[in-house]
């Protein structure tokens, strides 16, 4: 073989694959390598963003919808699984204070890190949120014996993301940068212990072009994901005890199917591979307690699920609220 450094792995793993090319009996190995040596067919990096950001989302419109003000922490878990093609594990916190103005307005922000570790069947990944950031507001009016509200939240996350691989006895490391923007708009109402909301939520990932440790190559890639939104919502206080649980649908509504990425091997050779989007149609449900452990302070746990498709996360909290 000729186009790579002599005596390098890329050299190597060239001349293997062109001898098990030619044998029969070794097409099993043959394939395994081609396939590890695709950057991320699955889409496991942007699936993973992608829910991750919708879920900062969803945390968010229920804290909006909680009616607590003031300063509040959080610490939590994540798991992921997708079917047979991969899993993964998020641990993260987040911290964000919220004011009302007036009658009507309230708005907050919010900051979160979260470290993830994940998998395929050829892949290991650390995805490492270096920074995470969220504006959102509420404004309220009252119609008759119904509380109308309309509630807007940006997040904006930035990550640093590790890929390992092994390639014919060769373990082959990459890094990339990636970030996403998600943003909802939703109208509700709400009655006592009752509550709905429907809206438009976008979330776009951008996954920085990378070379590997082979000198392969890969173009950035950008995934776009629409959803119509629905959730409907049961809240109620008894003294120093606070409950709610929801439940919704994230509806597809357009977005990037596929995007083909494209790489270029070290001796200049390029090929092309669709990787998949994360875009599914997902329900939605959660749970949650506060314990009020002084008039100004409380504590409280939360459970959120998702399901789509083959994709379903699991998350736990535990929060922290304080009166400011």
């Amino acid at each position: 073989m000729i186009g790579f450094a002599k005596n390098s792995v890329a050299e190597d793993i060239a001349n293997r694959l062109h001898v098990l090319a030619q044998l029969e009996e070794t097409v099993p190995e043959y394939r395994r390598a081609i396939e590890t040596l695709i950057p991320d067919p699955n889409g496991t990096i942007n699936n993973i963003i992608t829910r991750r950001a919708d879920s900062n989302v969803r945390f968010l419109a229920r804290r909006l919808n909680s009616g607590k003000l003031g300063g509040w922490a959080n610490g939590g878990f994540s798991s992921i699984n997708n079917g047979d093609s991969s899993s993964a594990t998020t641990y993260g916190a987040q911290f964000g204070q919220d004011i009302q103005l007036g009658k009507s307005l309230i708005i907050g922000q919010a900051f979160g890190y979260s470290q993830t570790g994940a998998n395929d069947e050829f892949r290991d990944f650390d995805l490492d949120n270096n920074f995470n950031m969220a504006l959102y507001a509420q404004f309220a009016y009252p119609i008759e014996t119904w509380d109308l509200y309309i509630n807007t939240i940006l997040d904006h996350g930035a990550y640093n993301v590790g890929t390992k691989r092994q390639v014919l006895s060769h373990n082959i490391n990459s890094e990339l940068d990636a970030e996403h923007t998600s943003w909802q708009a939703t109208v509700g109402l709400k009655r006592g212990l009752i509550g709905f909301d429907v809206g438009f939520r976008n979330t776009n990932v951008k996954l920085g072009g990378n070379m590997d440790a082979i000198g392969q190559q890969t173009g950035a890639l950008e995934f776009d994901n629409n959803y119509a939104v629905a959730t409907f919502n049961l809240a109620d206080t008894n003294g120093d005890f606070q409950w709610g649980a929801y439940i919704g649908s994230d509806f597809v509504i357009g977005g990037t199917e596929y995007e083909t990425g494209i790489a270029t091997a070290p001796n200049g050779q390029r090929f092309a591979f669709n990787v998949k989007t994360a875009s599914e149609s997902a329900l939605t449900f959660g749970a949650n307690m506060d314990f009020n452990l002084s008039d100004t302070i409380s504590l409280g746990v939360s459970y959120a699920g998702l399901v789509a498709g083959d994709y379903t996360e699991h998350s736990g909290k535990i929060r922290f609220n304080w009166a400011c």
